[in-house]
Parts: C-alpha cells; sequence; structure tokens
C-alpha cells in the first residue's frame, strides 16, 4: 500500500515527468559519460544517445498505457510462478496421488532448476536483448503449459517435464522485463515501485488456483498454468504491438 500510495501521488503531482526532465538535462550537460569497459565504440554512443532520449515518459498517454500493460503481464506471470512455488506438493500430493518422496522431489527439482537457469541468465544478458530473452522464455512457458494438463492423460513424466519448463522460462522474467521496460520508459523509483507491486498483488493468483483445486479437482491447477502462460503471452504482443504502432513502420 505505501508503494501504490507513492506512485499515485508521484504520478498525479507529475514529479516523475520532472524526473525525467532532470536525467534528460543530466545528460544533455555532461557529454563526457563514463564508457562500458570492454564495448565497440558504436554501442557506446548508441548506449548514450539512448541514456540522453528516452522514446517514452512515464506520465505521458503511451507511458500510462504501456506501463499498464507491463503490470498485468507481470502480475499474470508473477501468479504463475507463485502458483508453482505454492500449490506444487499439494496437486501432486493430494491430487495425483504422489509420495511425499516423489512430491519433494519435484519441487526441489524445480527450485533447483530456478537457481540453476536464474544464474546462466546473468552472463546470457550480456549479449542477448531482452526482448530475445522474454520470447524465449514465453516460448518454453507455453511448452511446460501444454504439457501439464496433457500428462493428466499421458503420464507422469510429462508433469516432471512441464514443471522443469516452467522453472526454466520463469527464472529471469522480473529483472528481463525491467531490462524491456528500461529500453523505452525511464524506471525511475516510482515506476520500479509499480513493477515490483506485482509480486504483492500475484498472490491473489493462488487463492484463485486453490479455491479451484478445492473444488474443481485437479485438472484446474494445470489449466489455470496453461491459462496464466497464455494470457501472458497475450499481454507481451500488446506490448510490442504498442511500441510498434507508437513507433510506426521504421
Amino acid at each position: 500500500m505505501c508503494m501504490l500510495t507513492y506512485v499515485w501521488s508521484c504520478c498525479t503531482a507529475g514529479r516523475c515527468c520532472i524526473g525525467v526532465g532532470v536525467c534528460l538535462r543530466e545528460a544533455d550537460d555532461n557529454e563526457d559519460l563514463q564508457l562500458i569497459p570492454d564495448s565497440p565504440d558504436n554501442d557506446q554512443k548508441d548506449a548514450q544517445n539512448c541514456r540522453a532520449d528516452y522514446a517514452v515518459e512515464p506520465c505521458s498517454r503511451d507511458g500510462y498505457i504501456l506501463l499498464s500493460i507491463i503490470f498485468i503481464f507481470l502480475l499474470t506471470i508473477q501468479a504463475h510462478n507463485f502458483v508453482l512455488k505454492d500449490l506444487l506438493y499439494t496437486y501432486v500430493y493430494e491430487y495425483l496421488g504422489w509420495s511425499v518422496y516423489e512430491g519433494t522431489t519435484l519441487l526441489f527439482m524445480y527450485q533447483m532448476f530456478l537457481f540453476i537457469f536464474g544464474a546462466l541468465s546473468v552472463p546470457v544478458s550480456r549479449w542477448v536483448s531482452p526482448t530475445k530473452l522474454l520470447v524465449f522464455d514465453l516460448a518454453v512457458l507455453v511448452v511446460g503449459g501444454v504439457l501439464m494438463p496433457v500428462a493428466l492423460v499421458l503420464g507422469a513424466t510429462l508433469t516432471v517435464i512441464g514443471v522443469i519448463l516452467s522453472a526454466v522460462g520463469s527464472c529471469n522474467v522480473m529483472p528481463t522485463t525491467i531490462t524491456l521496460v528500461e529500453e523505452n520508459i525511464h524506471v525511475i523509483a516510482p515506476v520500479m515501485s509499480l513493477l515490483l507491486s506485482t509480486l504483492g498483488f500475484s498472490q491473489l493468483g493462488v487463492t484463485l488456483t486453490g479455491t479451484l483445486l478445492f473444488f474443481s479437482g485437479a485438472p484446474s491447477f494445470p489449466g489455470m498454468i496453461f491459462l496464466l502462460t497464455l494470457f501472458s503471452v497475450t499481454m507481451f504482443v500488446l506490448y510490442r504491438g504498442r511500441l510498434a504502432l507508437r513507433t510506426g513502420p521504421g
């Protein structure tokens, strides 16, 4: 609530736009910006130009639209992650009849792959753009989301594969999304607060999924995983489409 109050006060007072103006003036007045070591001259110049001229201001109309879309995107993708973390063991133990050992092993594998691929994404993000990373993440999540309901018919092996793919696809979504937004919108403190607030709101997805799981049975859990994944993909496509409409064919 404190973060949302701060975001609202900054937006209504126009202070976030002032913050962007200060950043732009500093970039214009200080031409001798520190360059990133070991990067080509052209990349250094492009980075300086990007820092000096952001395409979208957070308090502009386009800024509101883009931030609203990316907020919903993060809300659904984080809800997907929390549902897997909080309800996976309950799902396989109480509704699929797995043993305690099998359920805890699957949950451990999920957390282990989250850590491993999250660590690997740190050096990879240096050379791969956030757009390509998110496309890869969402593609993997879609495959994992499809395998989860199919596993109810074809066997437990697909459940394991779907959980592993979900871990691989969701390991770096939050930092990659923030980097993606930074390409077009200056991520000042209120914007960062807005994006991070999705970590709290997305917990509602766990409550909804748990309620459906209780009343509707086993199919509701993989069904919600699949629906949240599809909705996240839709929001990402809308975000990219909105940017394309704004910038035009060039």
